[in-house]
C-alpha cells in the first residue's frame, strides 16, 4: 500500500504518516512519532503538508491536537489526474480505516484544497447550499474563475441550487438560474463565510485560509433556521454578469 501511495505522488514520509493515521485513527503527534519512528519535527512537517492536500485534519481535545486521516475518497479530489489509480486502492484503505462515531464531527482543513474539498463534498452529496457572508470576488480570486465556472456547471448537472447572502456593496455576482442572491448591509456582513448543506456546516476563514467543517444534523438545521431568518429580511438583488 505504501508503494501505491507513492505512485500517486506522495513522498515516502507523507505516505507513511497518512497510512499510519488510516490504520490507527485519530492520534497525537507523539503517538505517530512512536509508531513511524520519524523525528517529531518531521511529523509536524508531514502533517502540515497532508492537511494542505486535504488528506488529514485535526481537532482540539482537552487542549491537545488530535490528527486523523480524512476519507480515502479525498484522494480523487486532490489527484484529479490520477483518479483511476487512486480508486484502485480506496477499497483496501476503507477496510483498514477506523471509523469513529461522534455526536458532532469537527474537521479542520487548511489551504485552497480544503475549500475545494468542501465544495466537492457538497456536489457529491447533491445537496442544496445555503450560505452567509459570500463575497464572490474573494472566492474568484482564491479559486480562479475557471474553477468557479466548472463548479457552477456541476451544480447545474446535479440539479441543485444555492441561496447566497452577500453584501449590498457586492460588485461581482454570477448570473445563473440556480443561484439566488440576497444582500444585507455592511453592518451585518461578516468576512467569515458560513456554508450550510446536507447535515454539514462549514466556516471559511480567509487569513490564513482555513475551513472548519462540522457534521451534525441538528446543528445544520439550527444554522439553516438562522439563515432563513436573515434571508427573509435581506434585500432581493439581481445577478450581475460573470
Amino acid at each position: 500500500m505504501l508503494e501505491e501511495l507513492q505512485k500517486l505522488g506522495l513522498s515516502k514520509g507523507l505516505a507513511t504518516v497518512y497510512l499510519d493515521l488510516i490504520r490507527h485513527g485519530q492520534s497525537q503527534v507523539h503517538q505517530i512519532t512512536q509508531r513511524t519512528k520519524f523525528h517529531r519535527t518531521s511529523i509536524y512537517d508531514y502533517l502540515e503538508k497532508l492537511m494542505q492536500k486535504g488528506l488529514v485534519n485535526f481537532h482540539i481535545e482537552k487542549n491537545i491536537k488530535m490528527f486523523k486521516a480524512t476519507s480515502p475518497e479525498n484522494l480523487t479530489h486532490y489527484f484529479e489526474d490520477l483518479q483511476n489509480q487512486a480508486k484502485k486502492i480506496i477499497p483496501s484503505l476503507l477496510k483498514q480505516q477506523i471509523v469513529e462515531k461522534d455526536d458532532v464531527i469537527v474537521e479542520v482543513y487548511k489551504g485552497i484544497e480544503g475549500l475545494k474539498f468542501v465544495l466537492n463534498d457538497r456536489i457529491s452529496l447533491k445537496a442544496d447550499m445555503f450560505a452567509l457572508n459570500i463575497d464572490e470576488e474573494i472566492y474568484t480570486e482564491i479559486l480562479g474563475e475557471p474553477y468557479i465556472l466548472n463548479y457552477l456547471e456541476k451544480i447545474k448537472e446535479n440539479n441543485v441550487k444555492e441561496k447566497l447572502i452577500t453584501s449590498h456593496k457586492a460588485t461581482k455576482l454570477y448570473e445563473t438560474s440556480f443561484v439566488d442572491y440576497r444582500a444585507v448591509s455592511e453592518d451585518f456582513f461578516d468576512p467569515t463565510s458560513t456554508l450550510i448543506y446536507a447535515d454539514r456546516v462549514a466556516h471559511v476563514i480567509w487569513e490564513p485560509l482555513t475551513v472548519i467543517l462540522m457534521k451534525n444534523k441538528n446543528l445544520a438545521e439550527a444554522h439553516k433556521k438562522h439563515f432563513d431568518h436573515i434571508w427573509k429580511k435581506a434585500k432581493r438583488i439581481s445577478s450581475g454578469t460573470i
